[in-house]
C-alpha cells in the first residue's frame, strides 16, 4: 500500500515476518517493523497504513495466533496487540475512518471470519 500523502513510499510485509518501508525511487528500506510475536506465514498476508493524512500507524495481522500488530510509523515501536478475536492466522486488513475513534480496521482470517476493530 502507498503511503497517504508520498508518492515514492510502499508498504510491505513478507515471509521473515517484517513490515518494511520501501522507498520506490532508491528502492532501499526507509523503515522495518518487527515483533517477535508477528509470524507472516501466508504469501498473500496484507498490511495496510492508518488513513490519516501522514499514515501515522501501520497494522499487519499475525499469520499463526489471529492476533493483529499495530506500530508506530515514526518510531517503529508497537503501538496495540489486537487479539482474542481470531481463531485462525489474519490473512486480510483493510484500515479505514470509522469506529468510535475514526480508526476502524477490518480483518478476515484463513477460516473467513471477518472482525471489525474500532
Amino acid at each position: 500500500q502507498w503511503k497517504p500523502g508520498s508518492s515514492h513510499q510502499v508498504l510491505t510485509c513478507g515471509r521473515d515476518s517484517t513490515m518494511k518501508i520501501i522507498d520506490v525511487r532508491t528502492q532501499s528500506v526507509v523503515k522495518t517493523f518487527r515483533n517477535s510475536a508477528l509470524r507472516i506465514l501466508s504469501n498473500n498476508a496484507r498490511c495496510s497504513f492508518s488513513p490519516d493524512a501522514a499514515g501515522k500507524y501501520v497494522a499487519c495481522g499475525g499469520g499463526d495466533n489471529g492476533d493483529v500488530f499495530v506500530f508506530d510509523v515514526a518510531t517503529a515501536d508497537l503501538k496495540k496487540r489486537l487479539s482474542s478475536a481470531h481463531q485462525s492466522g489474519v490473512v486480510g486488513l483493510a484500515w479505514g475512518k470509522g469506529g468510535t475513534n475514526g480508526q476502524q480496521i477490518a480483518t478476515v482470517d484463513k477460516s473467513g471470519v471477518l472482525v471489525l476493530w474500532a
